[in-house]
């Protein structure tokens, strides 16, 4: 389905790129259309999560406005993308670093010997196994604009 908001393109694009920055270290691939397969000691689950999320909010868009997405609803969308573009970079930086690592020797996603390497995690993933740092953030931007995409017509604004 084509999404015609340069904004909801935007988003749909960060996502795919950060899928195939994981598909080129090898980190990972597609199992199912909506599941990825990783290997141990990434974060595969987080990342296709983004990514799921991020289409969804192209789906939505498509299905709710055609090609006329009211300049709020947009202005949250663009805003959500300029936030993904900013993780994946950091994100594809630590991918490298870990497709490194895993050539070295096993990887685990709460261990890592490289400072560098931990410094990068904490950043983007917090100290918890999941759901936090940048992440955490990100994940409740686009969280909250796919509630704004479902809720009545009169919220759109």
């Amino acid at each position: 389905q084509p999404q015609t908001d340069p904004a909801a393109q935007l988003l749909a694009q960060e996502a795919q790129a950060l899928i195939a920055a994981g598909e080129a270290t090898q980190l990972w691939r597609w199992r199912t259309p909506w599941a990825l397969q990783w290997k141990r000691g990434v974060r595969g689950f987080e990342y296709c999560t983004l990514a799921n999320m991020a289409a969804a909010v192209g789906e939505l868009c498509c299905r709710r406005f055609g090609g006329d997405i009211p300049a709020g609803t947009a202005a949250l969308i663009f805003d959500a993308a300029l936030r993904f573009a900013s993780f994946r970079e950091r994100a594809e930086h630590l991918l490298r670093q870990e497709s490194i690592l895993m050539q070295q020797g096993p990887l685990a996603y709460d261990k890592c010997s490289d400072p560098a390497v931990r410094e990068m995690r904490l950043a983007l993933f917090g100290s918890a196994k999941s759901y936090g740092g940048e992440f955490k953030s990100l994940l409740d931007k686009i969280d909250s604009l796919l509630f704004h995409l479902m809720a009545p017509a009169a919220n759109t604004e």
